[in-house]
């Protein structure tokens, strides 16, 4: 039998007008084979939203995040959370490079730079 390990992936939000939750965390076991979610924090909407999200989760099969966060058989749960915990958090400069700007002379998206 493979060991089994956890992952826990906690989101940290400022006051807004659509939940109550200053933190949401999914969490999910892992082992050789794949991440499965086992977890997450129920989201406290606020009052106005209540009604709207509870809609929209129930009438829409769209990939968004509250579908990833909330729903635990969603198909592509399981690779999200790879890439957040295997590569994202392991290595997030190289989500943040910068391009060298372009030479002078040279061409943007197809459009002939400007000379001074």
């Amino acid at each position: 039998k493979h060991p089994i390990h956890f992952c826990q992936i906690m989101l940290f939000f400022r006051s807004n007008l659509y939940f109550q939750n200053k933190v949401i965390t999914k969490e999910y076991l892992v082992n050789i084979m794949e991440y499965r979610a086992s977890h997450s924090t129920p989201i406290q909407w606020c009052q106005d939203y209540e009604v709207e999200a509870y809609r929209r989760r129930h009438n829409s099969s769209g990939l968004n995040f509250f579908t990833w966060f909330s729903d635990h058989n969603f198909a592509g749960s399981s690779r999200i959370a790879e890439i957040l915990c295997e590569d994202l958090w392991r290595n997030p400069l190289q989500y943040y490079r910068r391009m060298k700007p372009p030479e002078e002379g040279t061409e943007i998206s197809g459009e002939p730079s400007v000379g001074t």
